[in-house]
């Protein structure tokens, strides 16, 4: 059975990342996107080096602005 959004529906999205999605609008966006894609959005930030944090933030507004996928954890 697919995990729904009512099994999960508290994701740890940190407060760096929810500022950036409110002041860029995008916070709708990144909600309707599947809980998969929501959690490889947040690991990515996550987990990444960081000195990258501020720039894959910035990258994570673009993509979900183009409606795309998370980068993938060695970008």
């Amino acid at each position: 059975m697919a995990e729904t959004d009512s099994e999960h529906p508290n994701l740890d999205v940190p407060a760096d990342f929810r500022h950036a999605l409110a002041t860029t609008g995008l916070g709708l966006d990144f909600e309707r996107l599947p809980l998969a894609s929501r959690r490889r959005y947040l690991d990515w930030i996550k987990h990444g080096p960081d000195d990258a944090r501020a720039a894959r933030i910035a990258q994570a507004m673009e993509s979900v602005r183009a409606h795309e996928d998370a980068p993938s954890q060695t970008q």
